[in-house]
């Protein structure tokens, strides 16, 4: 989507519903969000120590999660992934939560990789994102969700009644510190 695009999606809010995104292309359309939003993170993340390929904004987590878009003219403003685990230490990114999950029931579900096109943010997409992500959780067995959460996420998932575990171990990129947090179901 051009910058032009974006400004004048972003005015008039024209978005549409999240839908689940399945396939090369809609991965692809996701990991260039991913990219473009990390990169823009500059509280959050350390865009100097991000890779310069795109290893960083797919791992091996993406080839077996769900994705969720919202879409604004044809391209993708908002993206987030649901992995759904029967052992909590085989979530992506499990070995930066440590004890932090112990005695969460299982199944565990885990929200991520949520990003919102800087453009398009303040339009409730995120929370859009994360209803429709805990509600497939929900359907699909999960006993506990759990998010790894940015400083500015920590309040909308209090209010969905999450619960703060402690502070996940920090990437290298980190300029903030992530709180991990879960909802028992």
């Amino acid at each position: 989507m051009s910058p032009a695009t974006v400004q004048a999606e972003a005015q008039n809010g024209a978005c549409g519903d999240p839908r689940r995104a399945d396939g090369p292309a809609a991965l692809e359309a996701i990991v260039a969000l991913r990219a473009l939003v990390w990169r823009s993170e500059r509280d959050v993340i350390d865009a100097a120590k991000l890779s310069p390929d795109a290893s960083l904004f797919r791992d091996a987590g993406d080839a077996r999660a769900l994705h969720w878009t919202i879409e604004a003219d044809g391209s993708v403003v908002a993206a987030a992934r649901l992995c759904l685990q029967t052992d909590a230490g085989d979530l992506p990114g499990g070995e930066r939560f440590g004890r932090l999950l112990a005695g969460l029931p299982t199944p565990v579900a885990l929200l991520s990789r949520l990003v919102v096109h800087p453009a398009m943010r303040r339009r409730g997409l995120a929370q859009a994102l994360t209803e429709v992500r805990m509600e497939a959780a929900r359907s699909w067995g999960a006993r506990s969700i759990v998010v790894e959460a940015s400083p500015r996420r920590i309040a909308p998932l209090l209010a969905l009644g999450f619960v703060e575990l402690g502070l996940s171990a920090a990437e290298p990129f980190d300029l903030a510190a992530f709180t991990l947090m879960a909802l028992r179901l």
